[in-house]
């Protein structure tokens, strides 16, 4: 997993941490009512992980690279597209499957999705 970039708000990191972090501090919400537990993170229903950002760079490197492939491909086959048109497919062709790019879907930190997007 990618961590998240250091460009994130500040006041945002109260709310999102690892899911090993919230599993050793933190209470689970559904349970307060009744008899207090720990958050479960990962395994847990309601956890989210944070989706990866459109300007972190493994990703913003794939899509350069995928665009760079589309020229070629296109001018391979006779056909000439300017490098913004050739983005919007090279965004697709990335987020169809980031692994292949060695791209995490989502950063390895998240929030409890209970109360809503921090």
């Amino acid at each position: 997993m990618t961590d998240l970039p250091s460009s994130r708000h500040d006041h945002f990191s109260t709310q999102i941490m690892t899911p090993e972090k919230a599993e050793d501090g933190m209470l689970c919400p559904m349970t307060l009512a009744t008899s207090p537990s720990n958050c479960i993170g990962r395994h847990c229903g309601a956890w989210r992980f944070l989706p990866l950002e459109a300007a972190d760079p493994a990703f913003m490197s794939a899509v350069q690279a995928e665009i760079t492939n589309i020229l070629a491909e296109r001018e391979a086959a006779g056909s000439k597209t300017s490098r913004e048109l050739a983005h919007g497919d090279a965004v697709k062709r990335v987020m169809r499957d980031p692994s292949e790019y060695s791209i995490p879907h989502h950063y390895d930190r998240g929030y409890c999705g209970v109360g809503g997007r921090p």
